[in-house]
């Protein structure tokens, strides 16, 4: 008896569902993201919330950065085009969101956009682009750019770009056999 892939009698019964949230949740926390669980029924997830703890981090930041203060009063007093005041109560520039002038709240989402396990490195012009998107602050393309020139992994795959040229292709160049 010969078995081939359509033949095989699918198998999607209620141990394949646990099993598959089970993988989607430890998937979630290998990528640093905390599910939020409303609740479960009967060990089977029932609805997932994602909450992101960046975006609150820079909401409270964004009351003690006092030049971020400036301009949120400067758009009060109508001051300050292509700022403004959200509904949540935050200040926005063009609709994306301002980040204080905290060097480590900038380096977690320089992390969280460029080292994620879904990221792939992406490079400064593409970091820039997402990011870009969503956060504003002072030189934030200097910062972004800065910050992928330190990154280990991708100088080293540079130089190795570099060195892996074959010899041959050397010896052949100085002896002129082109």
């Amino acid at each position: 008896m010969v078995a081939d892939a359509l033949s095989t009698k699918a198998q999607n019964g209620l141990n394949t569902m646990i099993n598959t949230q089970y993988d989607t949740l430890r998937g979630l926390e290998n990528m640093g993201i905390e599910p939020v669980l409303p609740g479960y029924i009967d060990g089977m997830l029932s609805a997932l919330e994602v909450q992101h703890s960046i975006i609150e981090e820079i909401t409270v930041s964004q009351k003690d950065d006092t030049k971020l203060e400036r301009l949120r009063q400067s758009v009060a007093e109508g001051k300050s085009p292509g700022f403004l005041i959200h509904e949540d109560g935050t200040l926005r520039f063009r609709n994306r969101l301002c980040v204080p002038n905290k060097e480590e709240l900038k380096k977690k989402i320089l992390e969280e956009a460029y080292n994620a396990p879904y990221s792939v490195h992406p490079g400064g012009a593409k970091t820039y682009g997402d990011l870009r998107q969503f956060f504003w602050w002072d030189n934030m393309k200097r910062k972004i750019a800065e910050y992928v020139d330190k990154c280990l992994p991708c100088c080293s795959c540079q130089k190795c770009v570099i060195f892996m040229v074959p010899l041959h292709l050397f010896y052949a160049r100085n002896n002129c056999y082109f």
